[in-house]
Protein backbone atom coordinates (compact mmCIF):
# COMPACT_ATOMS: atom_id res chain seq x y z
CA UNK A 1 0.00 0.00 0.00
CA UNK A 2 2.74 2.23 0.77
CA UNK A 3 4.64 1.25 -2.44
CA UNK A 4 1.33 1.88 -4.18
CA UNK A 5 1.35 5.89 -2.55
CA UNK A 6 5.04 6.85 -3.30
CA UNK A 7 3.69 5.81 -7.26
CA UNK A 8 1.01 8.32 -6.83
CA UNK A 9 3.26 10.33 -5.31
CA UNK A 10 5.87 10.30 -8.00
CA UNK A 11 4.45 9.80 -11.25
CA UNK A 12 0.48 10.93 -10.28
CA UNK A 13 -0.09 8.68 -14.11
CA UNK A 14 -2.74 6.36 -11.72
CA UNK A 15 -5.83 7.13 -11.99
CA UNK A 16 -7.46 6.81 -8.68
CA UNK A 17 -10.84 7.06 -8.95
CA UNK A 18 -12.66 9.38 -7.45
CA UNK A 19 -15.26 7.42 -5.45
CA UNK A 20 -12.33 4.67 -4.43
CA UNK A 21 -12.69 2.50 -7.31
CA UNK A 22 -9.13 1.71 -7.23
CA UNK A 23 -9.00 1.08 -3.37
CA UNK A 24 -12.33 -0.97 -3.87
CA UNK A 25 -10.76 -3.25 -6.88
CA UNK A 26 -7.17 -3.52 -4.38
CA UNK A 27 -9.87 -5.16 -2.12
CA UNK A 28 -11.90 -7.28 -4.63
CA UNK A 29 -8.71 -8.75 -6.24
CA UNK A 30 -7.16 -9.13 -2.49
CA UNK A 31 -10.13 -11.60 -1.88
CA UNK A 32 -10.51 -13.41 -5.12
CA UNK A 33 -6.19 -14.10 -4.14
CA UNK A 34 -7.36 -15.25 -0.67
CA UNK A 35 -10.38 -16.93 -1.92
CA UNK A 36 -8.23 -19.75 -3.97
CA UNK A 37 -6.54 -20.77 -0.61
CA UNK A 38 -9.96 -22.17 0.64
CA UNK A 39 -10.50 -25.79 -0.29
CA UNK A 40 -13.28 -26.51 -2.86
CA UNK A 41 -15.86 -28.90 -1.79
CA UNK A 42 -18.14 -31.55 -3.64
CA UNK A 43 -19.88 -31.13 -5.79
CA UNK A 44 -17.75 -28.57 -7.77
CA UNK A 45 -15.62 -30.37 -10.06
CA UNK A 46 -11.88 -30.40 -9.66
CA UNK A 47 -12.74 -30.99 -5.72
CA UNK A 48 -11.75 -34.03 -5.66
CA UNK A 49 -7.93 -34.38 -5.90
CA UNK A 50 -8.31 -37.50 -8.42
CA UNK A 51 -11.32 -37.57 -10.12
CA UNK A 52 -10.41 -35.40 -12.51
CA UNK A 53 -6.79 -35.01 -12.42
CA UNK A 54 -5.03 -34.21 -15.95
CA UNK A 55 -8.49 -32.95 -17.36
CA UNK A 56 -8.01 -29.65 -18.87
CA UNK A 57 -11.79 -29.68 -18.67
CA UNK A 58 -11.64 -28.89 -14.85
CA UNK A 59 -7.95 -27.79 -14.06
CA UNK A 60 -9.65 -23.93 -13.83
CA UNK A 61 -11.08 -25.10 -10.26
CA UNK A 62 -8.60 -27.94 -9.42
CA UNK A 63 -5.39 -25.00 -9.98
CA UNK A 64 -7.81 -22.91 -7.93
CA UNK A 65 -8.19 -20.30 -10.37
CA UNK A 66 -11.71 -20.55 -10.15
CA UNK A 67 -13.70 -19.78 -6.72
CA UNK A 68 -17.00 -19.46 -5.63
CA UNK A 69 -18.94 -16.76 -4.73
CA UNK A 70 -19.47 -17.69 -1.41
CA UNK A 71 -15.58 -18.30 -1.01
CA UNK A 72 -15.37 -15.27 -2.36
CA UNK A 73 -17.32 -13.24 0.21
CA UNK A 74 -16.24 -15.36 2.81
CA UNK A 75 -12.59 -14.31 2.35
CA UNK A 76 -13.72 -10.74 1.36
CA UNK A 77 -14.96 -10.27 4.64
CA UNK A 78 -13.89 -12.67 6.96
CA UNK A 79 -15.81 -16.31 8.23
CA UNK A 80 -18.15 -14.39 10.54
CA UNK A 81 -19.38 -11.80 8.98
CA UNK A 82 -20.21 -13.71 6.31
CA UNK A 83 -22.26 -16.08 8.14
CA UNK A 84 -23.96 -13.32 9.55
CA UNK A 85 -24.89 -12.30 5.17
CA UNK A 86 -24.82 -16.06 4.49
CA UNK A 87 -28.45 -15.89 5.47
CA UNK A 88 -29.66 -12.60 4.17
CA UNK A 89 -32.52 -12.82 2.40
CA UNK A 90 -33.60 -10.36 -0.84
CA UNK A 91 -35.24 -6.76 -0.37
CA UNK A 92 -36.04 -7.20 -3.93
CA UNK A 93 -37.55 -10.22 -5.24
CA UNK A 94 -39.25 -11.74 -8.01
CA UNK A 95 -41.06 -14.70 -7.03
CA UNK A 96 -42.13 -16.15 -3.85
CA UNK A 97 -39.24 -18.56 -3.88
CA UNK A 98 -36.66 -15.93 -3.80
CA UNK A 99 -37.81 -13.96 -1.41
CA UNK A 100 -36.95 -16.76 1.49
CA UNK A 101 -33.62 -17.90 -0.14
CA UNK A 102 -31.09 -17.28 1.94
CA UNK A 103 -27.77 -15.79 0.04
CA UNK A 104 -25.86 -18.41 0.01
CA UNK A 105 -28.24 -21.00 -1.19
CA UNK A 106 -29.17 -18.33 -4.00
CA UNK A 107 -25.11 -17.96 -5.15
CA UNK A 108 -24.41 -22.27 -4.25
CA UNK A 109 -23.59 -22.79 -7.83
CA UNK A 110 -21.91 -19.48 -8.54
CA UNK A 111 -18.20 -19.24 -10.12
CA UNK A 112 -16.13 -16.49 -9.97
CA UNK A 113 -12.79 -16.09 -12.19
CA UNK A 114 -10.98 -12.95 -12.07
CA UNK A 115 -7.20 -11.87 -12.35
CA UNK A 116 -7.43 -8.22 -12.98
CA UNK A 117 -9.77 -5.40 -13.76
CA UNK A 118 -10.40 -3.47 -17.30
CA UNK A 119 -11.00 0.06 -17.12
CA UNK A 120 -13.88 0.28 -19.80
CA UNK A 121 -15.03 3.77 -21.34
CA UNK A 122 -18.22 2.58 -22.77
CA UNK A 123 -22.04 1.90 -20.63
CA UNK A 124 -22.66 -1.02 -22.73
CA UNK A 125 -19.65 -3.41 -21.52
CA UNK A 126 -22.25 -4.05 -18.23
CA UNK A 127 -24.45 -6.43 -19.87
CA UNK A 128 -24.72 -10.39 -19.74
CA UNK A 129 -22.99 -10.53 -23.29
CA UNK A 130 -20.08 -8.67 -22.39
CA UNK A 131 -19.38 -9.91 -19.63
CA UNK A 132 -19.50 -13.55 -20.74
CA UNK A 133 -16.37 -12.62 -22.65
CA UNK A 134 -15.10 -11.53 -19.39
CA UNK A 135 -15.39 -13.89 -17.63
CA UNK A 136 -13.40 -16.15 -20.69
CA UNK A 137 -10.55 -13.71 -20.31
CA UNK A 138 -10.31 -13.67 -16.33
CA UNK A 139 -11.15 -10.13 -15.95
CA UNK A 140 -13.79 -8.24 -13.81
CA UNK A 141 -14.81 -4.43 -15.03
CA UNK A 142 -14.90 -0.93 -13.17
CA UNK A 143 -17.30 0.91 -15.17
CA UNK A 144 -16.97 3.52 -17.54
CA UNK A 145 -17.66 7.37 -15.81
CA UNK A 146 -20.93 8.28 -14.89
CA UNK A 147 -21.80 4.70 -14.75
CA UNK A 148 -25.50 4.74 -13.58
CA UNK A 149 -25.38 3.43 -10.08
CA UNK A 150 -22.73 1.33 -10.50
CA UNK A 151 -18.64 1.47 -10.46
CA UNK A 152 -17.58 -2.10 -10.53
CA UNK A 153 -18.38 -5.23 -12.15
CA UNK A 154 -17.70 -8.76 -10.86
CA UNK A 155 -18.98 -11.13 -13.06
CA UNK A 156 -20.37 -14.68 -12.08
CA UNK A 157 -21.13 -18.01 -13.74
CA UNK A 158 -24.11 -19.74 -12.43
CA UNK A 159 -22.95 -23.27 -12.95
CA UNK A 160 -20.18 -24.49 -15.58
CA UNK A 161 -21.81 -23.60 -18.59
CA UNK A 162 -20.72 -20.64 -20.58
CA UNK A 163 -23.96 -19.15 -21.95
CA UNK A 164 -25.13 -15.49 -21.35
CA UNK A 165 -28.36 -16.82 -19.14
CA UNK A 166 -26.07 -17.78 -16.58
CA UNK A 167 -24.42 -14.48 -16.22
CA UNK A 168 -25.02 -12.66 -13.31
CA UNK A 169 -22.98 -10.20 -11.18
CA UNK A 170 -21.54 -8.71 -8.27
CA UNK A 171 -22.53 -5.07 -8.55
CA UNK A 172 -20.43 -2.86 -6.42
CA UNK A 173 -20.90 1.10 -5.20
CA UNK A 174 -17.52 2.79 -4.10
CA UNK A 175 -18.56 5.74 -1.96
CA UNK A 176 -15.43 7.55 -0.20
CA UNK A 177 -17.12 11.16 1.86
CA UNK A 178 -18.67 10.58 5.36
CA UNK A 179 -22.12 11.19 4.16
CA UNK A 180 -22.29 7.17 4.11
CA UNK A 181 -21.61 5.71 7.47
CA UNK A 182 -22.44 2.55 9.07
CA UNK A 183 -26.56 2.57 8.59
CA UNK A 184 -27.56 1.10 5.32
CA UNK A 185 -29.22 3.52 2.90
CA UNK A 186 -31.69 1.60 0.65
CA UNK A 187 -32.00 4.58 -2.44
CA UNK A 188 -28.32 3.37 -3.01
CA UNK A 189 -29.58 0.14 -3.55
CA UNK A 190 -32.74 0.93 -5.44
CA UNK A 191 -30.33 2.81 -7.38
CA UNK A 192 -28.37 -0.15 -8.58
CA UNK A 193 -31.07 -2.03 -11.03
CA UNK A 194 -29.61 -4.37 -12.48
CA UNK A 195 -31.82 -3.67 -15.51
CA UNK A 196 -31.27 0.36 -15.26
CA UNK A 197 -27.33 -0.39 -15.31
CA UNK A 198 -27.35 -2.70 -18.53
CA UNK A 199 -27.00 -6.21 -17.36
CA UNK A 200 -29.77 -7.47 -18.41
CA UNK A 201 -31.76 -6.09 -21.27
CA UNK A 202 -35.37 -6.03 -21.65
CA UNK A 203 -35.88 -9.70 -23.46
CA UNK A 204 -34.70 -11.21 -19.94
CA UNK A 205 -37.80 -12.25 -18.34
CA UNK A 206 -36.31 -14.69 -15.51
CA UNK A 207 -33.52 -13.07 -14.50
CA UNK A 208 -30.55 -14.70 -12.37
CA UNK A 209 -30.42 -13.11 -8.80
CA UNK A 210 -28.16 -10.46 -8.14
CA UNK A 211 -25.19 -9.32 -5.46
CA UNK A 212 -25.39 -5.55 -4.94
CA UNK A 213 -22.44 -4.31 -2.61
CA UNK A 214 -21.79 -0.31 -1.42
CA UNK A 215 -18.53 0.02 0.06
CA UNK A 216 -18.97 3.27 2.44
CA UNK A 217 -15.05 3.58 2.65
CA UNK A 218 -14.65 6.61 4.54
CA UNK A 219 -17.34 5.64 7.28
CA UNK A 220 -15.74 6.32 10.91
CA UNK A 221 -17.33 3.35 11.99
CA UNK A 222 -16.93 -0.33 10.83
CA UNK A 223 -20.16 -2.65 9.70
CA UNK A 224 -20.87 -5.02 7.48
CA UNK A 225 -24.90 -4.90 7.29
CA UNK A 226 -27.50 -7.11 5.75
CA UNK A 227 -30.98 -7.79 5.26
CA UNK A 228 -31.71 -10.74 8.13
CA UNK A 229 -34.44 -13.02 7.50
CA UNK A 230 -36.54 -11.38 10.26
CA UNK A 231 -36.21 -8.31 8.88
CA UNK A 232 -39.20 -5.96 8.12
CA UNK A 233 -39.81 -5.33 4.30
CA UNK A 234 -40.88 -1.89 4.56
CA UNK A 235 -44.16 -2.69 2.82
CA UNK A 236 -47.34 -4.15 4.11
CA UNK A 237 -49.13 -7.00 3.06
CA UNK A 238 -45.84 -8.84 1.89
CA UNK A 239 -46.82 -9.47 -1.71
CA UNK A 240 -45.47 -12.55 -4.20
CA UNK A 241 -43.25 -9.70 -6.28
CA UNK A 242 -41.73 -6.69 -5.71
CA UNK A 243 -39.34 -6.03 -8.29
CA UNK A 244 -38.66 -7.55 -11.74
CA UNK A 245 -35.34 -8.97 -10.40
CA UNK A 246 -33.87 -10.60 -7.27
CA UNK A 247 -31.15 -8.90 -5.25
CA UNK A 248 -29.30 -9.30 -2.39
CA UNK A 249 -27.71 -6.08 -0.50
CA UNK A 250 -24.41 -6.04 1.78
CA UNK A 251 -23.69 -2.79 3.06
CA UNK A 252 -19.65 -2.29 3.91
CA UNK A 253 -18.76 0.82 6.06
CA UNK A 254 -15.41 1.41 6.60
CA UNK A 255 -11.74 0.29 5.05
CA UNK A 256 -9.82 -1.41 7.91
CA UNK A 257 -9.94 -4.61 9.05
CA UNK A 258 -13.45 -4.66 11.46
CA UNK A 259 -14.70 -4.38 8.28
CA UNK A 260 -12.51 -6.49 5.14
CA UNK A 261 -10.72 -9.53 6.43
CA UNK A 262 -8.26 -9.35 3.60
CA UNK A 263 -6.92 -5.45 5.30
CA UNK A 264 -4.23 -6.68 8.49
CA UNK A 265 -4.41 -4.75 11.49
CA UNK A 266 -1.17 -3.24 10.47
CA UNK A 267 -2.36 -2.21 7.45
CA UNK A 268 -5.18 0.12 8.41
CA UNK A 269 -3.23 3.19 8.50
CA UNK A 270 -1.68 2.63 5.16
CA UNK A 271 -5.59 2.04 3.59
CA UNK A 272 -6.39 5.26 5.79
CA UNK A 273 -3.87 7.27 3.71
CA UNK A 274 -4.75 5.79 0.63
CA UNK A 275 -8.27 6.71 0.84
CA UNK A 276 -7.23 10.44 1.91
CA UNK A 277 -4.97 10.97 -1.29
CA UNK A 278 -8.22 9.78 -3.45
CA UNK A 279 -10.23 11.79 -1.90
CA UNK A 280 -7.92 14.66 -2.98
CA UNK A 281 -5.48 13.50 -5.44
CA UNK A 282 -4.82 16.99 -7.06
CA UNK A 283 -3.68 18.47 -3.71
CA UNK A 284 -1.94 15.45 -2.44
CA UNK A 285 0.48 15.57 -5.91
CA UNK A 286 0.91 19.73 -4.82
CA UNK A 287 1.77 19.42 -1.43
CA UNK A 288 4.41 16.32 -2.94
CA UNK A 289 5.89 18.82 -5.61
CA UNK A 290 5.29 22.26 -3.99
CA UNK A 291 5.03 22.15 -0.34
CA UNK A 292 2.88 23.24 2.45
CA UNK A 293 3.48 26.90 2.23
CA UNK A 294 2.74 27.36 -1.42
CA UNK A 295 -0.15 24.85 -1.62
CA UNK A 296 -1.93 27.55 1.16
CA UNK A 297 -1.95 30.10 -0.73
CA UNK A 298 -3.21 28.43 -3.85
CA UNK A 299 -5.93 27.20 -1.52
CA UNK A 300 -6.48 31.14 -0.70
CA UNK A 301 -6.75 32.36 -3.97
CA UNK A 302 -9.65 29.55 -4.65
CA UNK A 303 -12.37 29.96 -2.25
CA UNK A 304 -15.04 28.17 -0.71
CA UNK A 305 -13.93 25.39 -3.92
CA UNK A 306 -13.44 23.41 -0.54
CA UNK A 307 -13.82 23.42 3.39
CA UNK A 308 -10.11 23.73 4.59
CA UNK A 309 -9.50 26.43 6.59
CA UNK A 310 -7.30 28.46 3.79
CA UNK A 311 -10.56 28.03 1.41
CA UNK A 312 -12.54 30.42 3.58
CA UNK A 313 -10.11 32.39 6.09
CA UNK A 314 -9.67 35.69 4.02
CA UNK A 315 -13.36 36.50 3.07
CA UNK A 316 -15.75 34.60 5.86
CA UNK A 317 -15.52 34.43 9.96
CA UNK A 318 -14.82 30.75 10.67
CA UNK A 319 -16.15 31.11 14.28
CA UNK A 320 -18.66 28.00 15.09
CA UNK A 321 -17.96 26.56 11.27
CA UNK A 322 -17.24 23.40 11.39
CA UNK A 323 -17.52 19.71 10.55
CA UNK A 324 -21.88 19.39 10.93
CA UNK A 325 -23.43 16.44 12.19
CA UNK A 326 -24.89 14.72 9.99
CA UNK A 327 -28.63 13.51 9.48
CA UNK A 328 -28.32 9.92 9.28
CA UNK A 329 -31.74 8.66 10.20
CA UNK A 330 -33.83 10.92 7.55
CA UNK A 331 -35.19 8.13 4.60
CA UNK A 332 -37.63 9.12 2.24
CA UNK A 333 -40.64 6.74 2.22
CA UNK A 334 -41.18 5.52 -1.29
CA UNK A 335 -45.05 6.38 -2.89
CA UNK A 336 -46.69 3.42 -5.40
Amino acid sequence: MDVLLATMHHFALLDLGEGGELATALLLLYARDRATTIPLQPPYPGSSSDEHDGDSMYDGASKRRIVTVNQFLEALLGENRFGTCAATVPRAYHTPESAATPLATAFRDGLIYFNHFIKVNNYEVVNQQYLLLAISRGAAIICANGQTGVDIVVPILLGTELKKDKVTAILVQAKNHRHFGPRIQYPVFMNMNPYRCGLFDRDVKEPPPVLRMVFALASPEAAVTSRSPTSPVGRSPRRDRTAAFTAYDIWCAGASSKTFDVIQEDEDKAFANLLKAIRSTREYALQWKLGDSVLRTMRQMQPLVSTEREHLELFADLEGIGEYALAEDVEEEAVE
